[in-house]
This record gives C-alpha cells, structure tokens and sequence, in this order.
C-alpha cells in the first residue's frame, strides 16, 4: 500500500552536548518538526483475528520534505541560515532516512504484540 503522509508535531525538545573538535558544551532547542513524503506499508494480517496486523514493514519511495525549527538558547534558529539549514536537512534525510529506510530499504515491526495484549487467540 503506497500513501502520502505528512506528519506535523510541536515538539518541545533540548539537545545538550558537546563538540567533538573543541569540547565546547552546546545546547539548542528543537520545535516545530514536520515531515511529508510517499511511504510504502506492507502488512500481513493477523491468522487468527484479522482485526490485526501481524508483521509489517515501512519504507519511503522518495526521501522525504523534512522541516524543522532548531534555535541555540536564546539565537535565531539555524534551519534560517543557508547553507547549515542544507547540511542538516541533507543528514537528517540521508543518514535518517536514507540509510534505513529508503525503498527497498525496510523499517519491520510485528504488530502481533498488540493481538496478544488484547487476549487474541494466537493459534
């Protein structure tokens, strides 16, 4: 099953750390993260109640529209500034997204967790 998605969450997060070159500490806050692209669901149902999903699988056809808002306390936010806003967006899609879960590439789950939690005869 292929879908457009777009997925957009207000998220509140701080990111602490330190560079790696200079042992500067750094902390910048992350909002506002908003993705939209073609995924492609594969499923199995469930055998025995197929009110479920068994395994399933995830995958991209594309690499994503990504979007978010990064600030350093109390800066503008970087995704603003040309140039860095590429380089991150350009890791967040290929190293993220890319690398795990492009098409063919799978991102795979089992949903049969869930039919068990519900009391759903497992044959």
């Amino acid at each position: 099953l292929d879908v457009n998605v777009g997925w957009i969450i207000d998220l509140h997060c701080l990111l602490v750390g330190k560079l790696k070159s200079t042992g500067l500490p750094f902390s910048c806050a992350i909002n506002e993260l908003s993705l939209s692209g073609r995924l492609r669901v594969k499923g199995q149902l469930h055998p025995t109640c197929y009110a479920y999903f068994g395994p399933m699988a995830i995958s991209f056809l594309a690499p994503p529209v990504i979007d978010i808002a990064i600030k350093p306390l109390g800066g503008v936010d970087i995704m603003d500034m040309p140039g860095i806003s590429g380089m991150i967006r350009n890791l967040i899609s290929g190293k993220l997204i890319e690398d795990l879960m492009l098409w063919p590439k799978e991102i795979e789950f089992d949903l049969s967790q869930a039919a068990r939690e519900e009391g759903v005869d497992q044959g």
